[in-house]
């Protein structure tokens, strides 16, 4: 069982993106899901792992 983090995309740099989670900014890994700035992603250990809806 893991614990996900939901946050906002702010920019995107490659494949890592500065995602705002409960305001604390943090680089994450964005190669498992397709987003853009603006989207919501659930992050984990550093990665996210799926797009919220």
């Amino acid at each position: 069982m893991c614990v996900t983090s939901v946050g906002k995309v702010l920019e995107i740099k490659g494949n890592t993106a500065v995602v705002d989670i409960n305001g604390k900014l943090s680089e994450v890994r964005i190669d498992l899901v397709d987003a853009k700035t603006g989207d919501y992603v659930y992050c984990a250990a550093g990665m996210a792992v799926e797009k919220a809806e």
